[in-house]
């Protein structure tokens, strides 16, 4: 009989899961949803559905990471890992020669150097950033936020439609020929760049496209 393991990352801004089987094998990934602060609530719905899929008898382990994983592992009695831990170690499973890996998350970026020794790796280098919001998803969401009154040409956009402003923003930067400057070292001074290129004339796929890789450099 085939076995199904849920992993579950709990995270500032997110819920995510996958399913994998007892070889190993991705089976299901759980769609991206924001959980705006109701992390519990979420990650409750989550399981359930996620139980009421694959049925309860065929679920062997159900594990947690992220922000909120150890508190919610405590409460209903999953394994719990370290959310470094865990993206290091998915990482090299789904690429066992990488070198680098990025973690952009809602509050911290992380930067992660693998080196290899007799087959095995070991962590080479590490760094994260500081205590500013700048480079994080969060801080992406509030730039996407504050410019969807010029996407969309309304002031009111409601934070359920989050997700999908964030694709168009995306959509927006990737459609860039000429990335613009724009300061990502400080939140502030990112602002304050955006709403001067914008008062410049720039256009806002430039900008954007600015934003991102100002925040990948």
């Amino acid at each position: 009989m085939e076995n199904y393991y849920i992993g579950i990352d709990a995270g500032s801004v997110s819920v995510n899961a996958v399913v994998i089987n007892n070889r190993g094998e991705l089976i299901f990934e759980y769609p991206y949803k924001r959980h705006f602060g109701g992390v519990e609530a979420s990650v409750f719905k989550t399981v359930n559905e996620l139980y009421s899929r694959f049925s309860f008898e065929k679920i062997s382990a159900l594990a947690f990471t992220g922000n909120h994983g150890k508190i919610i592992s405590d409460r209903i009695g999953g394994f719990y890992e370290f959310e470094s831990i865990a993206q290091i170690l998915g990482s090299v499973f789904l690429q066992p020669d990488v070198r680098t890996i990025i973690s952009m998350g809602g509050q911290d970026t992380a930067l992660y150097i693998l080196k290899y020794n007799g087959g095995n790796w070991e962590l080479d280098d590490f760094n994260t950033n500081g205590p500013c919001a700048s480079g994080t998803g969060s801080f992406i969401d509030q730039q996407a936020e504050r410019l969807a009154s010029s996407i969309y040409g309304k002031e009111d956009i409601s934070e359920a439609h989050l997700s999908e402003i964030l694709e168009d923003f995306i959509t927006l930067g990737l459609d860039s020929k000429n990335s613009s400057r724009v300061a990502c070292r400080c939140t502030v001074f990112t602002k304050s760049d955006m709403i001067h290129l914008q008062n410049k004339g720039e256009k806002l796929q430039d900008i954007i496209a600015g934003l991102h890789v100002g925040n990948a450099s």
